[in-house]
């Protein structure tokens, strides 16, 4: 998991160099103040950060082991258990533990369970002087972004699972969203956004069809046909799903080409937005909306899903005559694929 710093932390100290340099983005204002209470702490007890090794068992309510004194050791010097000596000393999963545990999770964006497993034993394991370098090394990467009163860009804070509609330095629209799984990261880059398709189609890569379809598709041969997916062969005529035989295909041999039609079951949902970059990413609504309850949502094979995708469409297209919300509205209800070019382009920045 990637330590979510850009919005759980704060900037420097008036006397720091990075304090000046940085930009004013509400980001770098929060993590100058945690920066500061960490720096504060590290004065206040200098002692090594307590550690314990992250194994493959998960401590849950009511065990007993010697880790979980030290767990009881970081969440204090973190602020998150205010306890007597007696109950942090205790290697019990208590009932204070688990509470502490559950607010520590939901700050570091992992699934609020009360389950102390890898991620939250790794990222506990995490020293102050850890995080300070961490947070220095993103406001170093917020100091080198330079905008011009009003400019227009999309902001993805990856680890913490937010998107920003950005004029200037300032916040206009925010909303949660998916972003590429552990070992599908979404990539960090600078494009621009050039247009917004409507009820798009979507063409299944055939890496994200090996990996994650083809099992479905041999365990039930009309799953395409049901799915609203057409295949073509390699001189572009069209296949039933059900005459193919899929249990040949690979990586290296797919003489097929998959696409999934605008609709209900369309992966891409009602609207994508097209970026110009060479990683073959852009941001999409999706289907399924349940996935945003989730805490963790590092769950996509790198594209970002968009929780409110509408409102960033009426944004995007404000600037161009026409397409205001209620246009919009008209040509997503007649479910035929419509890309609307932006009359003024708007940046795109992924962050870490």
């Amino acid at each position: 998991m990637i330590y979510p710093i850009l919005i759980i932390l704060a900037i420097f100290s008036q006397t720091s160099p990075v304090l000046s340099a940085a930009p004013p983005f509400p980001q770098a204002h929060k993590l100058t103040l945690l920066i500061e209470k960490y720096q504060k702490d590290i004065a206040d007890d200098s002692s090594p950060w307590p550690q314990w090794t992250c194994l493959q068992h998960s401590f849950r309510l009511g065990e007993k082991d010697p880790a979980l004194s030290t767990t009881k050791q970081q969440l204090k010097r973190l602020g998150f258990l205010v306890e007597s000596k007696d109950i942090i000393t205790n290697p019990i999963y208590d009932a204070p533990l688990e509470k502490a545990i559950r607010q520590f999770q939901l700050r570091h964006f992992i699934e609020p369970d009360g389950i102390i497993g890898k991620k939250t034993c790794t990222a506990l394991n995490m020293s102050l002087q850890e995080r300070i370098r961490k947070i220095k090394l993103n406001l170093d990467r917020l100091g080198k972004l330079k905008f011009n009163q009003g400019e227009r860009y999309v902001l993805v804070n990856i680890p913490t699972y937010q998107a920003y509609a950005m004029e200037g330095y300032k916040a206009i629209l925010s909303q949660p969203v998916i972003v590429g799984m552990r070992s599908r990261q979404t990539p960090v880059f600078k494009s621009t956004m050039n247009s917004v398709t409507l009820n798009p189609s979507w063409g299944v890569p055939v890496s994200i069809f090996v990996r994650d379809k083809l099992r479905r598709v041999l365990d039930d041969p009309s799953y395409l046909d049901n799915h609203g997916y057409v295949v073509t062969d390699s001189d572009g005529q069209p296949l039933y799903g059900g005459d193919v035989n899929w249990a040949h295909v690979s990586m290296q041999y797919f003489p097929y080409r998959v696409r999934q039609l605008p609709g209900k079951h369309n992966a891409l949902g009602a609207i994508k937005f097209n970026l110009d970059n060479k990683h073959a990413i852009y941001l999409h609504s999706t289907p399924d909306q349940k996935l945003f309850q989730k805490t963790s949502r590092a769950l996509s094979s790198g594209c970002v899903r968009l929780s409110a995708p509408s409102d960033l469409a009426v944004w995007a297209l404000g600037t161009t005559p026409s397409y205001a919300a209620d246009k919009i509205d008209q040509l997503l209800k007649k479910e035929t694929t419509h890309t609307l070019k932006l009359k003024d382009r708007c940046g795109f920045i992924s962050l870490i």
